[in-house]
């Protein structure tokens, strides 16, 4: 998967109606809540094939921080 692809996944899976960028603070997306970190967790282990729990995806503050935890 692509950095682009993997944006773009976020994006569907938040419902937001604008593309998420990976300079964006998690914050500043009204759509991203406890549902979207849950469905995050599973988009990494579906699509990445990579292990993360909850708790290290409500850490992280940023798009950018989801991206490098998906080595992407």
């Amino acid at each position: 998967m692509t950095k682009e692809e993997f944006l773009n996944e976020l994006t569907m899976l938040t419902g937001t109606p604008k593309a998420i960028t990976g300079n964006m603070l998690l914050a500043d997306i009204p759509e991203w809540d406890s549902l979207a970190a849950m469905s995050t967790v599973s988009l990494f282990e579906e699509k990445l094939g990579k292990e993360i729990d909850l708790a290290a995806i409500e850490q992280m503050t940023s798009v950018s921080d989801l991206l490098k935890a998906a080595g992407l």
